[in-house]
């Protein structure tokens, strides 16, 4: 084998050897993305659960009223690792398959809608305007 034939392999062997290096890197790069957005959608769910479960408890130890008159236009702020997560909450009354608007109805929909804006990354929801996080609530005292 000549001279020239064994450069030409030498240069074919190292682009197939640059081009599969870059492929791995540029896949490890997608997965390092896909898994830092899931720590961020994950944390936004834990945000949301735990509003849902302290809307829970304070209807059972409140009361109805009390859940209307501090949950139906409220919003808050939680910082976790630096990060902060907008957490914002509505409270309608419905019927019992969350339904309807009337002040009379014995139950009451809870909406909640995360957001969050790491760096690097576009604006994260949890919840939308159209589907949000919902529990219905019933007023047992009635």
């Amino acid at each position: 084998m000549g001279f020239g034939n064994q450069m030409l392999l030498v240069v074919l062997a190292l682009v197939l050897f640059s081009t599969i290096t870059l492929g791995i890197y540029n896949s490890l790069s997608n997965q390092s993305t896909l898994v830092g957005r899931y720590m961020y959608l994950t944390q936004s769910f834990r945000c949301a659960d735990k509003y849902l479960q302290k809307v829970d408890a304070e209807s059972l130890s409140k009361g109805y009223t009390y859940i209307w008159d501090t949950y139906r236009n409220a919003s808050f702020t939680e910082s976790v690792s630096n990060i902060d997560y907008h957490i914002i909450i509505n409270s309608a009354h419905c019927d019992s398959l969350g339904n309807s608007a009337n002040p009379k109805d014995k139950y009451q929909k809870i909406n909640i809608k995360v957001w969050c804006k790491p760096a690097g990354y576009d604006t994260i929801w949890v919840g939308t305007s159209s589907k949000p996080i919902s529990k219905i609530l019933a007023n047992m005292g009635v």
